[in-house]
């Protein structure tokens, strides 16, 4: 459980890193594609291509040419939420190999 915990925050943080690096990126005036890119995916696929969207209100969304340019601070959470949920199935996926290694 204790590895199952530590590996779900390692890959939650980096699943959670594109918005992170948005702000850096935006703070030292840098305009890194890649980053920007991960940026925009990391937000539109759960809400557009997932359709998570459509539990929010048009207030709390604005989206735009490349896809969500305004959000409120739930749609965030839940983005955030999504992300961590998949890095949870990640990290359970990749420890039932280790548990059966140890048996």
């Amino acid at each position: 459980m204790n590895l199952f915990i530590k590996r779900t925050l390692k890959i939650g943080l980096v699943l959670n890193a594109p918005p992170v690096l948005l702000v850096l990126s935006d703070l030292v005036n840098l305009d890194i594609v890649p980053v920007i890119f991960a940026g925009l995916l990391w937000m539109n696929i759960p809400l557009q291509y997932l359709g998570m969207a459509s539990l929010f209100e048009p207030t709390q969304l604005q989206f735009e040419e490349f896809g969500v340019t305004a959000a409120a601070p739930t749609v965030w959470c839940s983005v955030v939420a999504f992300w961590v949920v998949i890095s949870a199935l990640i990290s359970y996926l990749s420890l039932l190999r280790v548990v059966k290694s140890q048996a």
